[in-house]
């Protein structure tokens, strides 16, 4: 029998949130598979407490487990069900305001049993958008791939790594990997709001020979507590935060990841966009909200001196950019 940990880290204000996530992996399609189900809830000090969301789930196969820990974030909450998944086969993960479609589960395994170690699918992003549309690499990433049937798609790490190295192909909630094969890699618990789950996947395909994806839309993104979406209006103090985090995400792909001058040039282009937001904020937030500004300046100080030089200049790019109304939303 195959066991399949599902890892869900919890913090909403809101009650019902976590528990439709829940009745979408206990409506999991699982024909054709034998597998066990142990879904492990991590509490990081949630205002709504999960108990109450987990009341009357039962189904042959599944079990739920809720863990506690001090407020600490997804990053620290994911590591702590990492560290409780010992036994397991595969495991999942599933943000608490996002939902799996009936097939999901089961595509992954039928995946990963080809020899694949980590899998992830499209997921459905807001109304209109899903997350692979959104992306310039989709076409290349078919193209290197070979098919597997109606289920997706198997593809060498050596083809995905540099396109995974361009774009984040996978979304939180649509992964799941050989966690018997890679037990002991673990979440960046310093990037708070933007890019644990990146470099998270870019460490697990280092370890890596064979991943598989489905183009398949089966999930989809919820509106709960998200610190990352929270974060992305420029009117927001703590959006200052997002860039800074994304830019020291981006700096820690350079020097870790990059292998080729086009694939640090391509991130190093990212690097120069995300500093010049990070001055455009500085500006636009020196008298209404200095706090966030203060906190950052005083975290490149110590992490990106380059930033703090280059300020002045950046500020002149973006005030002149500002002015002709061609202003560049950085990406995160």
């Amino acid at each position: 029998m195959t066991s399949i940990s599902v890892i869900i880290p919890y913090y909403q204000r809101e009650p019902g949130i976590l528990r439709r996530a829940l009745d979408s992996v206990y409506a999991q399609d699982l024909a054709g598979h034998d597998v066990e189900v142990d879904v492990v809830i991590i509490d990081d000090e949630s205002p709504s407490p999960p108990e109450i969301e987990v009341d009357g789930l039962n189904r042959d196969g599944f079990s739920i487990r809720i863990l506690r820990q001090s407020n600490g974030g997804p990053s620290k909450a994911r590591n702590t069900g990492l560290d409780a998944a010992t036994g397991a086969d595969y495991v999942a993960f599933l943000d608490s305001d996002d939902l799996w479609r009936p097939a999901h589960v089961a595509t992954g395994l039928s995946l990963l049993e080809r020899g694949a170690q980590i899998y992830f699918c499209d997921s459905q992003y807001s109304e209109t958008e899903t997350w692979f549309r959104g992306l310039d690499c989709i076409d290349r990433l078919v193209a290197a791939s070979d098919p597997q049937g109606d289920e997706g798609y198997l593809i060498s790490k050596q083809k995905l790594l540099p396109l995974f190295i361009e774009s984040c192909l996978a979304h939180t909630s649509t992964v799941i990997f050989d966690y018997a094969a890679i037990p002991d890699v673990r979440f960046d618990v310093s990037q708070l709001t933007a890019g644990e789950d990146y470099l998270f996947w870019l460490c697990i395909l280092q370890h890596t020979d064979l991943a598989a994806y489905s183009r398949q839309v089966l999930s989809d993104r919820g509106r709960g507590i998200d610190l990352y979406r929270s974060a992305l209006d420029w009117n927001n103090p703590e959006c200052v935060k997002r860039l800074y985090y994304a830019l020291r995400l981006h700096e820690k792909i350079k020097h870790r990841y990059c292998e080729t001058p086009e694939q640090k040039r391509h991130v190093g282009e990212k690097i120069t966009l995300l500093r010049r937001g990070i001055a455009y904020l500085f500006m636009r937030n020196f008298l209404r909200h200095p706090k966030p500004n203060a906190w950052v300046l005083s975290r490149l100080a110590i992490h990106d001196f380059a930033s703090i030089l280059l300020l002045p200049v950046n500020m002149l790019i973006t005030a002149r950019q500002k002015l002709a109304g061609k202003v560049e939303f950085p990406i995160g």
